[in-house]
């Protein structure tokens, strides 16, 4: 049984609430669909994010840089501003404070992937290699937020390449700079 829902089809999988739960290139559809306000001060509301194990949350405003680390994940959740007509919506625009960050949401999407972590990530090459991609769906960024990965035990958090050293350096080497051009002209 396949269903058709605003011109793409859902698999026949669905959440305890019987909302069909979406791969990336499917929400990529309804995300779409969104306005683009660059540079404004707008915020993005879910009225429903949930995953393929029913686990769900509800009412979530994300910023905009939020909003486009869940418009990347690659994991397996329906994410919807409402509904129409039963029909999973975008995410509506709104200037209401966010509620939550990405890492808390990102974390129970891949709790939560069910037998989907195993499907998408499996590939054949002389036998049966699974790949760990989970990365994808909770990245590194989010270990000192919400933990170690729970899936492959990672918990390094990745070195910034331009961290407060650098500018300290910066900051320093500006200054030698400054003094010794003015050594100079004396």
């Amino acid at each position: 049984m396949m269903i058709l829902i605003i011109g793409f089809v859902i698999s026949p999988a669905f959440a305890d609430s019987k909302i069909p739960i979406m791969s990336k290139a499917q929400r990529e559809q309804v995300f779409n669909r969104v306005p683009n306000f660059q540079g404004s001060n707008f915020n993005y509301f879910f009225q429903i994010i949930i995953t393929p194990t029913g686990v769900q949350e509800n009412n979530v405003v994300l910023a905009p840089l939020n909003y486009t680390a869940i418009k990347n994940n690659v994991g397996f959740f329906t994410a919807c501003g409402g509904f129409n007509n039963g029909l999973c919506e975008p995410p509506i625009v709104t200037t209401a404070s966010p509620t939550s960050n990405y890492c808390p949401i990102a974390l129970m999407i891949l709790k939560n992937q069910d037998g989907y972590l195993n499907k998408t990530y499996t590939v054949a090459t002389n036998g049966t290699v699974i790949k760990d991609l989970t990365g994808y769906i909770y990245p590194s960024y989010c270990y000192t937020e919400t933990g170690p990965n729970p899936i492959n035990g990672n918990n390094t958090v990745p070195v910034p390449e331009f961290g407060n050293i650098a500018g300290l350096t910066l900051i320093i080497s500006g200054i030698l700079s400054f003094v010794i051009l003015r050594v100079k002209k004396k």
